[in-house]
């Protein structure tokens, strides 16, 4: 017998959003689409003009380069592979090992990855990778890897899921260089600098900037977990150990984001100037905590009442922090448009953030629900698939997420992307892939 229509227009009205099916097409245009047609030899940059005819990372690009730096390759890999996880179709594992290949061409002979690299054997960018060290090939080009903005560790990271989930030897050996990079570029008292090997000026000396220490030190923790490597381990450790040693003293007991040789607030770039920072201070939290669940050792929370105390005694009137705060004077230290250092905000450069709440309230939230409590030390690292979701678990997440899993198919254009201003935009790209992933794995999950 024939449905009548209004069973069909009943059964959709009360459908709580789009089906599995219709989330996974979805999804498996945008991974296609990214992978067949944007990717350059597996690898991304950060956007694409609509017709794909400009290209840019941080700055500008070209067809055959690709970018480090998130939401560059490292992190489009990662994402592909957070939805072999959840999904299992070997299509979005074949993207992300695509991305890892393009990560091991691009790796420097030191063993890091610079920003960027060029695909175009005739351009004038010169790189000196791994690759042509081990083919004999004469030093010449840049061979400098930076830690700055989770370059170097991000794309250790991807690599490191990748070959412990299906084993490579192109990706054990990029895997063991850049251990062996991180662990050659830590200095002595535990800090790692900017750049390495043969950095410059600030890039020299120890940098809590742009989170560089704390990622490595999240970085070189799942990596010992998933490699065996006890170096990566004991690097983790020595950091912690520099956190302790480069906290300020009471009344200001934070941290810096550059440090000189003396260990004492140095000036980086012409507007990060001497000072202590709020949101250094909670990132070191966090990774102070974090230790403290790793270990069990209790030292390493002491360090966080005295930090806290300070943060307390910068917060602005409006319940944000100041980015840099005064040695000595405990003032908040600012820059005009002309980068004059002042002590008033009315005038301020607009390309970065000088004022927020940079994760204190949260960092301190975080210490106040670990205090009183044994650790929980977290689980090594390693290869697992996500299970299968619990049907009231699966349910309550497809409704709290079917109005914006219908919002990002409708913003789909015709090859599967999804454009904003005239670009296709990997920050996007990624967001919405894990978010279409995480419901067709809800939505299976239930029968939806």
């Amino acid at each position: 017998m024939t449905p009548l229509p209004w069973i069909g227009l009943l059964a959709a009205l009360l459908q709580p959003g789009p089906t599995a099916e219709e989330a996974r097409a979805a999804l498996d245009r945008a991974v296609d689409f990214m992978a067949t047609e944007v990717a350059c030899e597996g690898g991304y940059l950060w956007r694409y003009s609509e017709d794909l005819t400009v290209f840019e990372g941080e700055g500008p690009a070209t067809a055959t380069h690709i970018w480090i730096q998130p939401p560059g390759t490292p992190a489009v890999g990662m994402a592909y592979y957070e939805v072999w996880r959840l999904l299992g179709d070997p299509a979005y594992m074949s993207a992300a090992q695509a991305a890892g290949h393009a990560l091991v061409e691009a790796q420097l002979a030191c063993g890091g990855w610079d920003y960027h690299y060029n695909f175009d054997p005739d351009a004038a960018d010169g790189y000196y990778t791994l690759l042509d060290s081990l083919a004999g090939t004469d030093p010449v080009g840049r061979n400098q890897g930076t830690m700055d903005d989770n370059n170097t560790q991000s794309a250790l990271l991807c690599l490191a899921w990748l070959n412990a989930t299906e084993p490579d030897p192109a990706f054990q050996r990029a895997v063991d260089a850049a251990v062996d990079f991180f662990v050659e570029a830590q200095m002595d008292n535990g800090a790692w600098p900017q750049r390495y090997p043969d950095p410059m000026g600030y890039a020299a000396f120890p940098t809590f900037n742009d989170a560089t220490i704390n990622d490595i030190m999240k970085t070189l923790k799942t990596v010992g977990d998933l490699t065996g490597r006890a170096d990566a381990h004991d690097a983790v450790l020595r950091a912690g150990e520099f956190i302790l040693l480069s906290q300020g003293e009471p009344p200001q007991a934070g941290w810096a984001q550059q440090y000189d040789e003396s260990l004492e607030p140095a000036w980086a770039r012409k507007f990060e100037p001497p000072a202590w920072c709020p949101a250094v201070t909670a990132r070191n939290i966090n990774s102070l905590i974090d230790l403290y669940h790793w270990t069990g050792e209790e030292r390493w929370l002491e360090p966080i009442p005295p930090a806290i105390e300070w943060l307390e005694t910068c917060r602005l009137e409006d319940g944000r922090w100041p980015r840099f705060v005064e040695p000595g004077t405990n003032d908040p230290l600012y820059f005009t448009s002309d980068y004059d250092l002042v002590k008033t905000d009315d005038d301020l450069p607009t390309h970065y953030s000088f004022q927020g709440t940079y994760g204190v309230p949260a960092a301190i939230e975080r210490y106040r629900r670990t205090t009183g409590h044994p650790p929980t030390p977290p689980p090594p690292a390693e290869v697992s698939r996500v299970p299968e979701p619990t049907g009231p678990a699966a349910s309550a997440y497809i409704e709290e997420h079917a109005d914006t899993v219908a919002s990002i198919i409708a913003g789909q254009d015709d090859r599967g992307v999804w454009v904003e201003d005239g670009w296709i935009e990997c920050r996007t790209v990624i967001r919405n892939i894990q978010e279409l992933a995480a419901y067709v794995w809800a939505a299976e999950g239930v029968g939806e």
